[in-house]
């Protein structure tokens, strides 16, 4: 099977910097906002068993990579919140309405969440996604609120638009963000995508679009499944120079621009299963 990957990088450029805090605490806020009204996910009869109304200790332990009741999100392999990775965060797809649109619902999945109210509000979807990205902890502040306040009060980059996704069974389409930064701050990440290939996949094409602000995009491959299973899920600071390759890996191409990689005909990147 041969697959096309794009993968689309997507920064916010606000200004301004905020008191610590801790991120959760105001995930956990907005889920008792949102969420516990109405008797949908309270202690009396919480929807699909999902409580979000105690501590936030109680929360955390009730989402973090717990398994879903909806047949057709536990078949993809997704979780109530699964760190690193808010496409396939249950809750988080309920939430996200048409907000990012590569994190749509599907038939199955049900009605997005709040259940007959209004979606949340842009800021607290991005905060609550953010909060996944950078890996979901339970402690400690690894997004600053008001700078993603400060980008929608207009203070940040246009973000790049959507490009087409690959035909269904030709491909996939990775999305990276939103990444919030404060004025003339630069930052290098890494992260680790699994990939949930069942069967050996052959990728002759690799497309990337990211900000005009954006320096570099490294793809690398795990040598193997363990070698990937070592690492923490979310996005992570690269300390240094060494510390931006993962050990036991190989690089499979690097862009400093947006760029379309079409290997010649005949080849390809053969990625085993669970790669």
């Amino acid at each position: 099977m041969k697959y096309r990957l794009l993968i689309l990088l997507s920064f916010g450029i606000p200004q301004f910097l905020s008191a610590q805090t801790s991120t959760f605490s105001e995930v956990h806020a907005i889920f008792q906002t949102n969420c516990t009204s109405a008797s949908c996910h309270d202690s009396q009869n919480p929807i699909a068993g999902l409580d979000l109304s105690g501590t936030e200790s109680e929360v955390y332990d009730a989402i973090m990579n717990v398994d879903v009741v909806n047949p057709t999100s536990k078949a993809a392999g997704y979780k109530q919140i699964m760190p690193g990775l808010p496409e396939r965060s249950f809750i988080f797809r309920k939430i996200n309405s048409d907000f990012y649109p590569s994190i749509e619902t599907v038939p199955g999945e049900g009605a997005t969440m709040p259940d007959g109210a209004p979606r949340l509000d842009k800021k607290d979807i991005d905060l609550i996604n953010s909060w996944i990205l950078y890996g979901a902890p339970e402690t400690g502040e690894i997004i600053q609120k008001n700078l993603i306040d400060s980008f929608y009060d207009g203070k940040g980059l246009k973000v790049i638009d959507r490009p087409a996704p690959p035909n269904n069974g030709e491909g996939i389409q990775v999305h990276l963000g939103g990444i919030f930064l404060d004025k003339l701050e630069e930052r290098e990440f890494r992260i680790k995508y699994p990939m949930l290939n069942t069967d050996t996949i052959e990728v002759d094409r690799i497309e990337v679009f990211m900000n005009n602000q954006s320096h570099h995009f490294i793809l690398d491959k795990f040598d193997s499944e363990n070698d990937a299973n070592g690492v923490d899920g979310g996005l992570r600071d690269v300390a240094s120079f060494f510390d931006a390759f993962f050990g036991n890996s190989s690089q499979v191409a690097t862009w400093q621009f947006p760029d379309d990689y079409n290997l010649p005909e005949g080849t390809a990147y053969v990625w085993e299963p669970n790669t």
